[in-house]
């Protein structure tokens, strides 16, 4: 062969790298897509915006934190799996 790569060789290579892209790519895609969204309302039923909403994983103690939009909706987005606790809390007079 005098130091040149056969064709097998080479083509044994070229799935073994394809093979590997294949499965890497797998991986990066198997991630969190569970979501949760609302919209914080007063008891009377008038939405509250900039209240701040707080997810917190129970099992890790990982909190998140975001504001509601104008509209009083929120969305926590890619959670991992488990049991979450959510608080809200707003300066508004309306919120109790």
């Amino acid at each position: 062969m005098n130091g040149r790569i056969s064709m097998t060789a080479r083509f044994a290579a070229f799935c073994a790298l394809t093979l590997t892209i294949l499965c890497c790519s797998t991986l990066a895609y198997c991630q969190y897509s569970s979501n949760l969204e609302g919209q914080v309302k007063d008891p009377t039923g008038a939405v509250i915006p900039n209240a701040t909403v707080e997810m917190t994983n129970t099992a890790t103690q990982v909190s998140q934190k975001l504001i509601t939009d104008t509209g009083g909706n929120f969305r926590f987005n890619s959670l991992a799996p488990g049991d979450y606790q959510v608080t809200v809390s707003s300066t508004a007079s309306t919120l109790r």
